[in-house]
């Protein structure tokens, strides 16, 4: 029988994440979403790679329960300042897919898109960080005293 509370963390991860990041995303760039979505087809390589890491990062999280649950534990009992900056640091990855360019558009800055891309891909370096110690964390045996 396959352990559904695996999947529940780990959906509600996901599903957390992309709350903060999709609607206010889309919002943002509802006049240029059609010239987007009829860009894409089924048939352009380019999402098929898309498709593929989605799919592999989701994988991922699915092998990786433990830090998620771990993180988790975090957002619902953030009882401890260490448990504010992995809530923080979960919190910036989220929406840094739509502040960093309403920032970079608010100021005017001319940067490409390579690093605006490079920008919001560091804004996410926090939460894995974080994440991979909380499976590092989990799967250390516990010192016996």
């Amino acid at each position: 029988m396959v352990n559904l509370g695996v999947f529940r963390t780990t959906l509600s991860f996901l599903f957390l994440y992309l709350v903060l990041s999709l609607p206010p995303f889309l919002y943002l760039n509802r006049e240029v979403l059609d010239a987007v979505v009829e860009s894409l087809t089924v048939t352009d390589p380019l999402t098929l790679v898309w498709l593929l890491i989605g799919s592999g990062v989701f994988l991922g999280l699915l092998q990786a329960h433990e830090g998620v649950d771990r993180y988790n534990q975090f957002f619902t009992v953030p009882d401890r300042p260490f448990a504010l900056v992995v809530s923080l640091a979960f919190v910036l990855a989220a929406i840094s897919w739509w502040l960093v360019p309403e920032l970079i558009f608010a100021f005017e800055l001319q940067v490409t898109l390579t690093q605006l891309l490079s920008v919001i891909l560091a804004c996410q370096v926090p939460m894995v960080v974080f994440l991979s110690f909380m499976i590092i964390i989990e799967r250390a045996p516990a010192s016996s005293q």
